[in-house]
């Protein structure tokens, strides 16, 4: 029971005590209770002050009711208050974080178009190999009418390359592997020499001395001999190679007649896509192109 509710009690049963303390009363010194004598007239004041006690209790009561709810009431409005003040604080974080990530998203899209724009502007393809040409590259040599390459060394005929100890172990290639690439070279070697023999034979007509010309001679003596007969030609050819290899140019029929250094120089130069393509078979596209430009073995003109 509450403090309160015995405080009521109390002053209750102090008002009823006062009601009816003419009726009865201790006496003094006496050993019993005495009875008082009372007329008719005292019987309603009797009752008019148990009433007023009765009214005086039901009054405080109210009032202590009234202030429970008014306790009750400023509680609830503090609590209220309280939570309206820290659904604020939150809301207020909430929006500096919306503001932030705004903020990032548009940085964000900024940097992609950035980067988009610089993309588009740069060359179709780049590479760090330094002979792993990009169209772009080719549409520069042609403008220039020159021509790049790089093809596995050429090696005379009954003399195949055989990859080195040292170079497979920085490799990293197993036997099997460089007994791959072996191959390979030797598939490569063909196919430039049956190209350039018979336009060397062309130009030194002895079977035998163009064999121990082989294929780097033969196709110096090719370039000399177009040069010495048609500059213009010559440069002409140059530029056709590079269109083509750039997309710029259709390459020839077969069958089709071209200019002798003209074939020459489409030999050389497609080589190296053919010897990639054939490692690719065994190591797949990355592996080939690592393989094929840090072998060690090779001719090229810059």
């Amino acid at each position: 029971m509450k403090r309160k509710d015995w405080v009521l009690m109390a002053s209750g049963a102090a008002i009823a005590a006062a009601a009816v303390s003419s009726s009865y009363e201790l006496g003094s010194g006496s050993n019993g209770p005495s009875v008082s004598r009372e007329g008719p007239c005292d019987a309603p004041r009797t009752s008019a002050l148990a009433l007023s006690g009765q009214a005086a209790l039901a009054e405080e009561r109210a009032s202590a009711r009234a202030a429970d709810d008014a306790d009750s009431t400023g509680a609830k409005q503090g609590q209220g208050r309280e939570l309206e003040s820290v659904l604020r604080t939150q809301l207020g974080q909430v929006n500096v974080k919306l503001r932030d990530v705004q903020r990032e998203k548009r940085d964000l899209e900024a940097q992609i178009g950035n980067l988009e724009n610089e993309l588009s502007q740069r060359p179709e393809r780049e590479s760090d190999y330094e002979f792993d040409f990009s169209p772009s590259d080719w549409r520069e040599l042609a403008a220039n009418h020159q021509v790049k390459y790089r093809i596995p060394c050429p090696m005379p005929t009954g003399l195949p390359w055989k990859m080195a100890q040292s170079e497979q172990d920085e490799l990293g290639l197993s036997s099997e592997d460089a007994e791959i690439v072996t191959q390979a070279h030797q598939r490569s070697n063909a196919r430039v020499w049956s190209t350039l023999r018979p336009l060397c034979l062309q130009v030194v007509r002895d079977p035998d001395v163009v064999d121990l010309l082989g294929a780097t001679s033969c196709l110096r003596l090719v370039e000399q001999k177009a040069a010495m007969s048609d500059i213009a030609a010559t440069q002409q050819a140059r530029r056709a190679v590079a269109e083509v290899q750039g997309g710029m140019r259709q390459r020839p029929a077969p069958g089709e007649p071209v200019h002798p250094l003209f074939a020459a120089l489409m030999a050389v130069t497609s080589e190296a896509a053919l010897f990639e393509a054939d490692l690719a078979e065994s190591f797949g596209p990355e592996e080939a192109k690592r393989v094929w430009h840090s072998m060690g073995c090779a001719a090229s003109r810059k």
